[in-house]
């Protein structure tokens, strides 16, 4: 199955390579954004607003991305990968994929929040690693919610719904762990936050092996 699992995550990303579109969108959305706030704060922002915006930024561009991981999946080619692919190695390839994407948009977006709005941070180190597990745990999380609303007819508005209360949770642990990286540093104080996010993503593609087979078998 991880043979599987590789080639349909291989799969998306030569197809996104073939049109960027979602790619570029979700860059120009982060790139704009940013700009927009340093304009409006005359570029002098405090170190708590900025790291709220950034979250904020990385989470709708995190939902936007993660809406349409199955807009093909579940229509024309349904019953081509039906009868091809394991259905757990469908929900966990869309999330390998998700993931990436979502980690190359945090990157980005941590050099342009620094490019225009400067970096307020006293462990850089302990910022990027919060931010990559941040993204890679909303990547599993938006793809099993993408995977249980795509069998609606409007799949985007009803994912939107379900996944904010889901992700607020992580949102607020991420928020109290890149306050530690902006203001302390205190490697001590991060390991609970980091473990908790483990411990929620194991949780939830734990839930999504078991929920989507039943979905992708509808």
């Amino acid at each position: 199955m991880i043979k599987h699992i590789f080639t349909l995550a291989g799969k998306d990303f030569l197809l996104e390579l073939k049109r960027p579109y979602l790619l570029n969108g979700m860059l120009l959305y982060v790139v704009s954004t940013v700009f927009i706030c340093y304009l409006a704060f005359d570029g002098i922002i405090d170190e708590k607003t900025w790291n709220v915006l950034y979250w904020i930024v990385i989470l709708f561009a995190s939902v936007n991305s993660a809406g349409r991981s199955f807009s093909e999946e579940f229509s024309k080619r349904h019953l081509y990968y039906y009868s091809i692919a394991n259905p757990a190695a469908i929900i966990l390839g869309k999330m390998c994929y998700n993931a990436v994407l979502l980690v190359i948009v945090a990157l980005l977006g941590f050099s342009v929040f620094s490019l225009f709005l400067g970096i307020p941070v006293e462990s850089r180190v302990m910022f990027m690693l919060a931010a990559i597990a941040g993204n890679i745990s909303f990547a599993i999380l938006l793809t099993m919610v993408a995977g249980i609303a795509s069998r609606a007819e409007e799949n985007f508005t009803l994912m939107a719904i379900l996944s904010f209360p889901i992700a607020l949770p992580k949102l607020l642990i991420l928020i109290n762990l890149t306050r530690n990286a902006i203001e302390r540093g205190i490697w001590s104080e991060a390991i609970k936050p980091f473990a908790s996010l483990f411990v929620l993503q194991i949780l939830i593609i734990v839930l999504a092996l078991l929920l989507f087979p039943y979905l992708w078998k509808d």
